[in-house]
């Protein structure tokens, strides 16, 4: 991986990684997905903040 400190083999497409990132992402999806239904009722917030949070919530769901 470039910028990394071992080899590709230990690094990012070893299985153990793989899976661990998998995993990561998965637990990551509950809470994106509760922020988006927060979002659907929140009124009244400043509309870059409520963007910002969206997009990360959208691109967490994306990703699992």
């Amino acid at each position: 991986m470039t910028g990394g400190t071992v080899c590709r083999m230990h690094g990012g497409s070893a299985p153990q990684v793989r899976n661990a990132a998998r995993l990561r992402l998965l637990a990551a999806s509950d809470p994106a997905a509760a922020e988006l239904v927060k979002q659907i009722k929140l009124k009244g917030s400043k509309p870059w903040h409520v963007a910002n949070r969206r997009a990360a919530a959208l691109a967490i769901l994306d990703r699992a």
